[in-house]
Order: structure tokens, then sequence, then C-alpha cells
């Protein structure tokens, strides 16, 4: 239906219904009827989808939040084990070392791993229970292999040697610098690579926009090309 059969219908009806009544020129009402009737059914038409879409946007929002709430705890509790690293190796290297004193200034550092810690003390401190099999328990539920090392080394500390663990942990911070700089490294040759061959492209892209004018000037053809 086109824009002026639909208002030639609107101004039937109302001149069928006693228009000697009207406040307003025909014409007017006309069309302040007709587009108040075309926003409607737009709105109409428009929300529909645009409520669909936000329904679905809105049954997601549970799970995105989740899911990047999990990603921020995890990125800080990957820091909080390299600080507690870093105070082992600290409080470690300070003679006499006493185990029992650098766990309480863990766990008063401590956040995610708080609890861990804590039951370690607490089963220290028990006489009837083996330190060698505290850790067992949580090697199996470590979610990750970085969480799984830092309780090796803190067994280690706890039961065998601490100047061991002081070392082997100094390693892992070592080896960790040098992936850091092999991956930087690579990045560089990468950009390297990207920019030299975007260079020799632009070189390509001016020499065949300078030769051109001059190729035109002869018959490729009688060189047979």
């Amino acid at each position: 239906m086109t824009v002026y059969s639909a208002q030639s219908i609107i101004k039937g009806m109302l001149l069928a219904d006693k228009p000697s009544e009207l406040q307003a020129p025909v014409d007017t009402i006309v069309n302040k009827v007709y587009y108040r009737l075309y926003d409607y059914f737009a709105i109409r038409h428009y929300s529909l989808m645009l409520y669909l879409l936000l329904g679905i946007a809105f049954s997601f929002t549970p799970e995105l939040f989740i899911f990047l709430t999990n990603l921020v705890k995890k990125a800080d509790a990957r820091r909080e084990l390299r600080f507690l690293k870093r105070l082992i190796i600290l409080n470690g290297s300070i003679k006499p070392v006493d185990f029992m004193e650098v766990l309480k200034i863990l766990i008063a550092r401590a956040k995610y791993y708080k609890s861990v810690l804590l039951d370690i003390e607490d089963k220290n401190k028990r006489n009837s229970v083996n330190t060698g099999e505290i850790y067992r328990d949580i090697y199996t539920s470590a979610k990750s292999l970085n969480e799984k090392l830092f309780f090796e080394k803190l067994d280690e500390a706890n039961n065998y040697d601490f100047d061991q663990a002081v070392k082997n942990i100094a390693y892992e911070f070592n080896l960790e610098r040098r992936e850091l700089e092999r991956e930087v490294r690579k990045r560089i040759d990468a950009i390297h690579v990207v920019g030299v061959t975007g260079f020799l492209l632009v070189i390509l892209v001016m020499v065949i926009y300078l030769i051109q004018p001059w190729l035109s000037m002869y018959d490729l053809r009688q060189l047979g090309i």
C-alpha cells in the first residue's frame, strides 16, 4: 500500500464521520493520523526483534560475567604465585631459615592461596600428621602446572632442603625470563620481516608507477609481450 492510498483511506473515513466537527483541516488531520499509525507499526515491527536480541543477550550475561571473572581471578592467582615465590627467595636467603616463619609471611600476604597455606600451617603444628603427606592432596587438586610446581617447592622447603628449594625457584625464574626474551626476539623478528616486506612492496609499486608512462610509449606486442 502506497502513502497516497493509505492517506486516501484515512481521509475517506474522516469525511464519512461528520467532517464539520473536525478541529483542524482534513489534510492536516490525515497527515497526523497517518504518521502516528506509521510510527506505531514501525515501533511494533522493530521492537519485537529488538526485544528478542536483548533477551538473548541478557540470557548470556551471567555466563559472560562468570567467564570474565574467572579470567581475572586466574590472572591474579598467577601474579600471586610469582609474588609468593619471590617472598620465599627473599626470606629463604636470610639465615637461619625457619619454614614456619616463612609460611606465616606467605599467609599474611596471600589471598587466593591463603586457605591452602593455613591448612599446611595447621597440619605442620599437629604431631599426629606426617608432614610428608601434607602435600599429596594438594598435588592432585592443583588447577595448573604453576600451582603444582609452587607447592612442590614448598614441600621441598618443608620436608627436605630449604636452600635447594630456593635455588630451584630462582632457576624457574631464570627459565621464565629466558623464555620471555625468546618470545620478544621472535616478535621483533616478525615485525622486521613484515616491515621489510612492506618496504619492498612500496618500492615495487613506485617503480611500476614510474615506468608505466615509459612502457606505454612502446608497442609491447612487437616484443612478443
